[in-house]
């Protein structure tokens, strides 16, 4: 599952380099993103396949999250989680990434691309970064995670509870 997972990111990253030419009126780049595009949707197929033979992923839905480092909130947003995979956005940041359960641990690698520079992240000012959590998942339905700020002794804090199952 790993494998694809990779794959899948790799071919995701070079459709929407292929999208942003596209928007620029790069008619040459149309013919790569329908090819990538096919791509995408077959090793998706395979990622589904794989989700459905185990057991060990979180409730498929939207979640909303809350962000906190020590007492202080540091904004909301949602996340679509599907099998091991979740893709979400706050005001600042545009994430998807992979989740690993081991009954209720759980350890998570996020790929973040931010969007918004105008306002200032706890996670610096690069465009495109990632990191990893770790946690608990409670009842299938909310979870807790935590990620250690590089070079600093703060903790960023991100709590979900499911609002819309998908099954």
């Amino acid at each position: 599952m790993d494998d694809i997972f990779n794959k899948w990111t790799a071919l995701s990253d070079e459709y929407q380099k292929q999208f942003a030419l596209l928007q620029t009126g790069d008619k040459s780049a149309c013919k790569e993103a329908r090819r990538l595009a096919k791509e995408l949707d077959l090793l998706t197929r395979e990622m589904r396949a794989a989700e459905s033979r185990n057991g060990d992923r979180m409730k498929a839905g939207i979640y909303q999250i809350q962000f906190t480092m020590d007492t202080r909130s540091l904004g909301s947003g949602a996340v679509v989680v599907k099998g091991r995979s979740f893709v979400g956005a706050d005001g600042i940041h545009f994430y998807r990434g992979d989740i690993r359960r081991e009954g209720t641990e759980v350890a998570v690698l996020m790929e973040v691309t931010r969007h918004n520079f105008a306002v200032g992240s706890p996670f610096g000012n690069e465009a495109l970064f990632t990191l990893r959590w770790r946690g608990a998942i409670a009842a299938d339905f909310s979870f807790q995670l935590e990620h250690q700020l590089a070079n600093s002794r703060s903790t960023v804090r991100v709590s979900g509870r499911i609002v819309d199952a998908a099954d």
